[in-house]
């Protein structure tokens, strides 16, 4: 059994800002959780709810619940939990996806859809989506994705208000749905692999 630690909305750096969940059934039936010296048990949201004071229908409840569900979904096998999860809701701040130039005729129809990837493999090289989900960062980050890109690369800008964003495996933000192109603004193209300028 591993422990979650499951930030709350706004949290600063207290003790108790942070909820640790820990699964005790396999299905995900049953949770067990702390906050401090208070303790829940029963389904994640159950226990998100409890020890976030929140009602279970709130709308970050049960983003938070859905995310430790999603985990089931994305075959990584062994029981494995990302270690730190955060869950917020987009705003007004513009996140960025990097992807292959070759990728932009179908973004400018369908948006960004992993089901849709074709030819063109991942940034990291990956032949098939990684999750299934939108991967977006900030801008201090986009760098990083442009030095790692295999093949020429278009930056784009995404609208996440509204949208809820969560922690990825490896700590990018991830949108659990696809985004469709209204929401996107093409801000860079055609950038040559081994970028060694700075975004921005």
């Amino acid at each position: 059994m591993s422990a979650v630690l499951l930030s709350l909305p706004g949290a600063g750096e207290r003790d108790d800002d942070v909820i640790e969940l820990v699964e005790l059934e396999a299905d995900g039936s049953l949770w067990g959780g702390s906050r401090g010296d208070r303790d829940a048990y029963g389904t994640a949201a159950d226990v998100i709810a409890s020890l976030s004071q929140r009602p279970p229908a709130d709308p970050w409840v049960r983003a938070a619940a859905a995310a430790l569900g999603r985990e089931e979904t994305w075959g990584i096998g062994g029981g494995w939990r990302r270690p730190f999860l955060e869950v917020v809701q987009g705003s007004d701040q513009v996140f960025y996806h990097v992807t292959a130039a070759a990728n932009r005729a179908s973004i400018r129809r369908h948006g960004l859809d992993w089901r849709r990837m074709g030819a063109a493999p991942g940034v990291a090289g990956s032949p098939g989506p990684e999750l299934p989900g939108v991967f977006v960062c900030d801008a201090g980050d986009v760098s990083f994705f442009l030095r790692m890109a295999r093949s020429p690369s278009d930056v784009w800008s995404v609208d996440v208000g509204g949208f809820w964003l969560e922690t990825g495996p490896d700590g990018w933000w991830v949108i659990n749905h696809p985004v469709p192109s209204h929401r996107l603004r093409l801000v860079a193209q055609e950038v040559r692999e081994r970028a060694s300028e700075p975004f921005g």
